[in-house]
């Protein structure tokens, strides 16, 4: 199919397919309804994101809590939480994503203190074959801490009080 411009007098034809929108397509977000908990000096995988809010070509899995979109790309991938803390000054965090069960490909480190709150990771990542991400979390209080979900952690549910989330959508 081709469209017809104009632009001031002389007609030009383009082609459709040059203007089309794409979309981002697959894309997809969930968020953890509850608790987790998070051993100290432990990387361990949240298993607990298992409420999809959207899944345009149903490549979330709710039981591994692994988005697998299924061709090669670039995505953008990102993730949330909420890390309940009751350690020392030097208490540090971190979360990542990680590329199937392998090392970490995108990761946010926070010096923690003694206090407790939100922190996020996310970039554009490409793969030249179909990847899998999924999250992990790891801290150093020195005992076990919480990352709470949208009813774990006094919230009423839901996607905007949900604290643990993650999210990703291909690019191109």
């Amino acid at each position: 199919d081709e469209f017809l411009v104009s632009d001031g007098g002389v007609i030009k034809r383009i082609d459709y397919s040059l203007i089309k929108a794409v979309g981002n397509a697959p894309y997809f977000a969930a968020f953890a309804d509850g608790s987790q908990t998070i051993s100290t000096a432990t990387t361990t995988k949240l298993t607990g994101i298992d409420t999809e809010l959207i899944d345009s070509g149903g490549t979330y899995n709710t039981s591994t809590c692994e988005w697998s979109p299924g061709s090669a790309g670039t995505y953008f991938v990102g993730a949330k939480i909420y890390l309940a803390h009751g350690g020392t000054s030097t208490t540090q965090a971190s979360i990542r994503i990680n590329l199937s069960s392998s090392a970490a490909i995108m990761k946010t480190t926070v010096n923690m203190g003694t206090t407790e709150g939100h922190f996020s990771v996310g970039g554009l990542y490409y793969h030249a074959s179909a990847p899998t991400f999924s999250v992990y979390v790891r801290h150093n209080a020195g005992g076990d801490e919480n990352v709470y979900g949208a009813t774990g952690g006094g919230g009423t549910g839901g996607f905007h009080e949900a604290p643990a989330l993650f999210w990703g959508f291909k690019v191109a």
